[in-house]
């Protein structure tokens, strides 16, 4: 479909949502408004997209909560501006002790888009999986639940799941969390992605060491949609682009234009 083997293409994919599973301090005031904004409202626009659907997923619930959980700039800046909104000193402490990663996924979503739209092969990635408790998880629940980034957003499962069992999730959530990472970092674009803990401590410290296992984000390619499944995720894609964000449309701000309901390109 993309010029990959179906099977690589399924684990490029979804490695950043499914697999975790088993399977310069910078003030917030340093990320323009606007780019905050278009973030709330994708938060809120999945949370209303599936808040009719049933998933297993209960409070106490933690297999998913591993330090490999990836995210942008973009996002680390809203938990940091939450934790120091509410004082939480004892948090920003953490990530701080907390080593660099050594397990770096290095292919953002959007660079792996380009590759499978341009019909080019993915560089191997061999940087394992960490799935020791996230820093955040305490008595298996989450301390930054309510400002989470998207990737913990988007691990749901239609069954029970452990460190010996991966998730049941239907495909196209894995499609539409594909393509909301994709738009995320987009919006952050120039900015840094990669496991949560090191774009946490370079926000807070800059330093260099944690700098070089993060990758730059980049624009939107074009989405990784399969062709049967466009007519139940466009429209989603089409509502998030045409609600309003102030006095423009969340297109006209990320800069995002369609002209036809299948058809979608970055200006």
């Amino acid at each position: 479909m993309y010029g990959l083997a179906p099977e690589k293409l399924l684990l490029l994919v979804y490695r950043n949502f499914y697999l975790a599973i088993p399977i310069l301090f910078m003030s917030a005031s340093m990320v323009e408004p606007w780019k905050s904004l278009l973030l709330e409202i994708i938060y809120e626009k999945y949370q209303a997209w599936l808040s009719g659907l049933s998933f297993t997923c209960t409070k106490g619930c933690s297999a998913c909560c591993t330090q490999s959980v990836t995210l942008t700039s973009l996002e680390a800046e809203a938990i940091l501006t939450h934790i120091r909104q509410e004082d939480r000193i004892d948090l920003l402490a953490l990530i701080e002790q907390t080593p660099a990663s050594q397990n770096v996924p290095s292919i953002t979503t959007n660079r792996l888009a380009r590759y499978c739209l341009d019909q080019h092969e993915p560089p191997d990635e061999n940087h394992g999986w960490n799935f020791a408790p996230c820093i955040f998880l305490a008595k298996g629940c989450c301390r930054i639940y309510e400002f989470r980034p998207f990737s913990c957003r988007s691990f749901v499962s239609v069954a029970p799941c452990s460190q010996d069992e991966g998730a049941r999730v239907p495909s196209w959530i894995i499609t539409l969390n594909t393509a909301i990472m994709q738009v995320i970092e987009h919006i952050d674009e120039n900015g840094e992605w990669g496991n949560m803990t090191d774009v946490l401590k370079l926000l807070i410290s800059a330093d260099d060491n944690v700098r070089s296992v993060l990758s730059d984000t980049e624009r939107l390619p074009g989405f990784l949609i399969p062709p049967d499944e466009k007519r139940r995720i466009f429209p989603l894609i089409e509502d998030l682009l045409e609600t309003r964000a102030g006095d423009a449309t969340f297109a006209a701000l990320a800069r995002i234009e369609f002209n036809h309901p299948m058809t979608y390109e970055t200006i």
